[in-house]
């Protein structure tokens, strides 16, 4: 801080912006990693969405949603060699994962790959708005943006992409399987 500048007044009792960021993914990938024991989302689970983690004092903005809201919740689905081939990839991407789970929450994903071993890892964060009719854009934190259409069926979440859309592989790994909502 230079000589005469203020330091910024915070609200007592609030945590920095970036903090407040920081514990929702903590949060998202605890409740994600819990998600992905026997598959039956528990109480923390259920009442994930209902929490909140952005209060008044936040900086950022957000554009009010447009078309229909995405369902926010914890979602786990695995892929095979066959779906990797299928989209040009070899047989053996991500090989060693048994599956992923998302957690999508607020505007932010985060995706864990869990590991044969039972290993989790927090394979990518993504922050998403609703775009269109059933359509979100995913922005990873490089500023890559996906543009998803999507519909939800019986506790089953379905994605597709234009053609032209993202690399073979986000196309393999949103699109090839259903989503199974877990929480």
């Amino acid at each position: 801080m230079s000589v005469g500048e203020e330091a910024p007044v915070r609200r007592r009792g609030s945590a920095p912006a970036g903090v407040r960021v920081a514990a929702a993914a903590v949060a998202a990938l605890l409740v994600g990693a819990a998600a992905c024991g026997n598959g039956e989302p528990t109480s923390d689970e259920a009442s994930f969405g209902a929490s909140s983690v952005n209060d008044s004092s936040s900086t950022s903005t957000t554009a009010p949603p447009v078309g229909t809201p995405f369902p926010d919740g914890v979602y786990q689905w695995s892929l095979t060699a066959e779906d990797w081939t299928a989209a040009g990839l070899p047989g053996d991407t991500e090989s060693d994962v048994q599956h992923h789970v998302v957690t999508f929450a607020g505007g932010t994903a985060y995706d864990i790959a869990v590991h044969e071993d039972g290993t989790r890892e927090p394979a990518s964060t993504w922050h998403y708005a609703s775009t269109g009719e059933q359509e979100i854009t995913l922005t990873d934190e490089e500023g890559r943006s996906l543009r998803l259409h999507w519909e939800l069926g019986e506790n089953e979440l379905t994605f597709t992409m234009d053609p032209n859309e993202g690399e073979p592989y986000d196309r393999a790994l949103w699109t090839a399987r259903p989503l199974a909502k877990v929480g």
